[in-house]
Parts: structure tokens; sequence; C-alpha cells
């Protein structure tokens, strides 16, 4: 982040969007152009920057740039297609025989246009909120980096307890409770950890 940081200070809009296009060329132009196709597979050179960088970029394009009502539209159009093309794309490519949630991998393009569109969508209401949700998301978005980091040892922890503890619930509940355990214990964490003053340099 502190290099992207350094490219995006020193880099214009053109630069920007070429940057951020060339971030998604192999891990979400070429992967989605290979899973619509198997006859030929494209990937003529592995991912040139890590792909979440992808979404720091749209996330700064987004919120930094103003954009005009046309092309906001064309946004939200853009996510309702990324949110119906996803959940049909889902459906068709699985199968009795094998569950195959390309659509809902990190970096597919209909990621990127629903997490796009909302992200807009948050930026241009964001005054409506009331007072207590702007404090609420002021103080778990310096949280967020922490949670993210912590999330999988937590995940994996719980895993292992619900083993020890011969608890197998029914599909639906067993993801709420671990939605539920895994957030908020992961969120708890990073808070005490945000709390010391040498990790709170790391999280």
């Amino acid at each position: 982040a502190p290099f992207l940081k350094k490219i995006v200070d020193h880099s214009n809009l053109r630069e920007l969007i070429l940057f951020f296009l060339l971030i998604l060329l192999q891990p979400t132009f070429f992967r989605f152009v290979n899973v619509m196709q198997s006859a030929i597979q494209i990937a003529p050179f592995r991912a040139l920057v890590e792909g979440f960088a992808g979404y720091f970029l749209a996330g700064y394009l987004l919120g930094t740039y103003s954009i005009p009502p046309r092309g906001r539209r064309a946004v939200y159009l853009l996510g309702l297609a990324g949110l119906l093309g996803g959940i049909l794309g889902n459906y068709r490519t699985s199968s009795p025989e094998g569950i195959f949630l390309y659509f809902s991998e990190n970096y597919s393009i209909t990621q990127y246009m629903t997490a796009g569109a909302l992200f807009l969508l948050v930026k241009e209401t964001a005054d409506r909120f009331p007072r207590w949700a702007v404090r609420g998301a002021e103080f778990f978005s310096g949280l967020t980096f922490g949670v993210y980091f912590i999330h999988v040892l937590v995940l994996d922890a719980y895993g292992a307890a619900l083993s020890r503890l011969g608890w197998n619930p029914a599909p639906g509940l067993r993801i709420a409770a671990g939605f539920l355990a895994v957030s908020l214990t992961s969120t708890c964490l990073a808070y005490l950890f945000s709390r010391i003053p040498l990790l709170r340099r790391l999280i």
C-alpha cells in the first residue's frame, strides 16, 4: 500500500486508469475469458500486481474524482449487471456434480462492478446518513485491515472448535453462526491490538 500511494501521488488520471486496467488484465480480464471458453487458455504472464490493489485504486478513483450524473448512472447499471450476472453465472456454471463459483471470486469482473457501484452509492448518499451511522463507520473503517489480517486465523480456530465440540448444525445455521462468531471475534481482536502502540503501526 505505501508503494501504491507513491504511484498514485505522482500519476495523473489517465495514468491511473491505465494502471488500474493493467492490474485487472491477468487476474480479472484474462481469467474471465478463460472461464467463458476453454478452447484457448490465455495467460501470457503472471499478474503484474496483486489483484486486491485494483480495489484500492478503484476506491481512490471513485472517491477522489467527481463523476457526472451520466457516469454515475452507468456505474450503477454496471453494478446491477454485475450482481445479476454473478448470480446467473454461478447458477449456470454449477451443477449437482460440482459447484463452480467463479463469479464470487475476489477478482471476478462482476465483483468489481458491484463493489464499485456500492462504493459510489455510499459516497453519493453519505450526507443523508444519521450521525451515529457515520461515527460507527468511522470507527470500523480504522479496524478493517486488522479484521482482514486476522480473520483467517479466527476462522481456522472456529472450525477446529466445532470439530472438537462435535457440533454439526445445518449448513444455513453453520454459515450464520460462523459469520457472527468470526466477525465479532476478529473485530474485538483488531480493536485490542490497535490499542497497543507497537501493533498499532502494523494494523
